[in-house]
């Protein structure tokens, strides 16, 4: 894995081998303006439901970007 980051903007750029980026899931973003900030969640199900149950509050803005699954619990 190599990487690279510009630390004047805070941006990285990650290289994965091939079989890895498999592994990558989309991250969906989320504007409230009733809230005044962004939602994420990588779960479609989350997602598919918050669409469905909260427009009201939430407009979907779609695919953020792509990141690996936690192995682990929340931090």
């Amino acid at each position: 894995v190599a990487e690279t980051c510009n630390t004047n903007n805070h941006f990285c750029m990650d290289y994965y081998a091939e079989s890895e980026l498999a592994l990558l899931r989309a991250v969906y973003r989320f504007w409230s303006p009733v809230k005044g900030h962004h939602f994420y969640t990588i779960n479609e199900a989350e997602k598919n439901d918050v669409i469905a149950r909260l427009p009201q509050y939430w407009t979907y803005e779609g695919v953020a970007f792509f990141a690996f699954p936690s192995t682990g619990g929340a931090y």
